[in-house]
């Protein structure tokens, strides 16, 4: 997920900003994978491809992780174990 998140001052992780035209829709809810712009998509891949991982089907999602922003709150004790692990 670190191609899509930076650590803000606070130390919560968050979508960069640059790319949240691309992820989220303008009431702020997340898209679907599919419908991600192109350039979320090729910030994705030239990641993966930079440090030689690949995306692993079925766990921890961009989608997953904001679900649980919305669902359970930065700070709440499933954001701080799940989310940020510490």
């Amino acid at each position: 997920m670190a191609w899509a998140y930076r650590e803000e001052s606070d130390g919560i992780h968050r979508i960069k900003p640059e790319l949240q035209e691309y992820l989220f829709d303008d009431q702020g809810k997340m898209l679907d994978r599919e419908n991600w712009g192109k350039t979320a998509r090729a910030t994705m891949k030239e990641y993966l491809a930079r440090v030689g991982a690949f995306e692993i089907k079925g766990a921890i999602s961009v989608e997953w992780i904001e679900n649980a922003r919305i669902k359970y709150g930065e700070g709440s004790a499933f954001w701080e174990s799940r989310v940020e692990a510490r």
